[in-house]
Order: structure tokens, then C-alpha cells, then sequence
């Protein structure tokens, strides 16, 4: 039997791999019709992170019936919050047809707080924790009691 129907394909791309907190990107949609029937009242929508707010308030999109090998693309800019916690997100938009299921495109991309002067950030990890400073000052209390004890020592024998 020879079914012939549309077939959407989704793909989502975003402009920066790591933003910083207060700051933009860009993400692209494009949704395809490669299959060999139209694709009738395609909508898409795009589901973001709630660390991040689209800029103009829209992520919801209609892109009417789509013709074998039509392609369409909307592009929109995305803040993140200026309180955004660091660390690693994905983004997923969808693409759904009335003659054809949801198809799903995801993209990830990181939030890292960036070095401003005058503002204090975390210094970045060089491998020697917490527990390192933590022993190298207990080794250097301990070497300051041990000298003042021996001082105090050889002045007693000198008393003598």
C-alpha cells in the first residue's frame, strides 16, 4: 500500500553555548516538511527553562499547513534571569501537526556566572579545597606551639 503523508522534522540551535546570568541568547527553530503530503496547521512551541524569560514574551507560534519540503524558521531572543543559578540547561521546542504527531528538538547550553570587576565571584576550583587550608593552617598553629614551648623551655633552663 502506498500511504503517503507528511512528515515533520525539528531542529533547534542556540546562539551561545554558555550565558551569563542578566544575559541574551538566540534560539532558531526549523521545522521541515520532508514528507510527500502537506503538513496542515503546524504550530510550534518552545518550552524554557524557568531561568530564562523570552524578550518579547512569545514562545508559542503558528506556522499554517507547510507543503512537501517547505521548511520554516522563527528566531527569538531568550534572557536569563539576572538571578539564574549556574549550571547546565536544555531547552526543548516541539512541532506538532494536525495530520501528524508532536516531534521534539532539544538544545543545551550552560549558565555560568561571569567575572565582573568590583564584584566578588567564587574563585574557580584549583584543586586544593577545603581541607588542604584547613590542614596547612592546624600544621602552622601547631609549628608556632611547638616553637613557643621550646622558647619557653630554654628560658626556664637558663633561669636555672
Amino acid at each position: 500500500s502506498n500511504v503517503s503523508s507528511p512528515t515533520l522534522t525539528i531542529q533547534k540551535t542556540s546562539s551561545k553555548k554558555f550565558v551569563n546570568p542578566g544575559d541574551t541568547t538566540e534560539f532558531s527553530i526549523t521545522v521541515k516538511n520532508t514528507g510527500s503530503e502537506t503538513a496542515y496547521a503546524v504550530s510550534v512551541n518552545d518550552v524554557l527553562p524557568e531561568t530564562f524569560t523570552a524578550q518579547d514574551g512569545v514562545i508559542q507560534w503558528s506556522f499554517g499547513d507547510m507543503a512537501p519540503n517547505e521548511s520554516k524558521t522563527i528566531t527569538f531572543t531568550a534572557r536569563a534571569k539576572e538571578n539564574g543559578t549556574n549550571g547546565k540547561y536544555t531547552n526543548a521546542a516541539s512541532a506538532r501537526a494536525s495530520n501528524h504527531n508532536e516531534v521534539i528538538a532539544k538544545v543545551d547550553f550552560e549558565i555560568r556566572q561571569g567575572s565582573v570587576l568590583g564584584v566578588f565571584t567564587e574563585l574557580p576550583d584549583t584543586g586544593s579545597g577545603t581541607k588542604m587550608i584547613i590542614y596547612f593552617i592546624a600544621n602552622i598553629l601547631s609549628l608556632m606551639a611547638g616553637i613557643a614551648l621550646y622558647q619557653k623551655t630554654r628560658k626556664h633552663e637558663y633561669a636555672n
